[in-house]
């Protein structure tokens, strides 16, 4: 997805679901020679019996000075609240997967690569499965959260 189609779409997200654009804005940082940035990919917007919900799909890249390859560190975060709440946005991360090995290509889960959009759908009242899907909504990694156990 391009840089201003994915802007669009979450600003589009951010009309819905106020505060949003501060949780998935790019980073990127260095400490003691290691460098590191990263955005979102993907983000998709449902609404749950008791909560709006969005998934974004992340990749972080980080690099050495000293040598060596970039590392590519891929997941997906779910911000949610309950509607019609002015309470902070929750956030659960599913599992970081490092999908490009910083040394050793043989690591490299290059049956992940492209999979570079994040699905989000509810499939019971107030639980949700996300997963990492391709541009032809093929879907990997799939995640289900029950936003009600999250909240306890």
């Amino acid at each position: 997805m391009k840089r201003e189609e994915l802007e669009q779409k979450v600003q589009k997200i951010e009309g819905k679901f106020p505060r949003i654009v501060k949780e998935v804005e790019p980073f990127n940082g260095a400490n003691w020679g290691m460098h590191w940035n990263g955005g979102i990919q993907d983000i998709n917007y449902i609404e749950t019996l008791d909560y709006q919900v969005a998934a974004a799909r992340w990749n972080k890249h980080s690099w050495g000075e000293g040598g060596g390859g970039v590392k590519w560190t891929d997941w997906i975060s779910v911000y949610y609240k309950r509607k019609d709440s002015q309470e902070k946005i929750k956030k659960v991360d599913t599992e970081k997967i490092v999908t490009r090995d910083q040394y050793d290509p043989k690591k490299d889960r290059t049956d992940l690569w492209g999979y570079n959009n994040a699905s989000l759908e509810k499939i019971e009242d107030n639980k949700i499965r996300t997963s990492w899907a391709n541009s032809e909504c093929e879907k990997k990694l799939s995640y289900i959260i029950d936003l009600d156990k999250e909240e306890k």
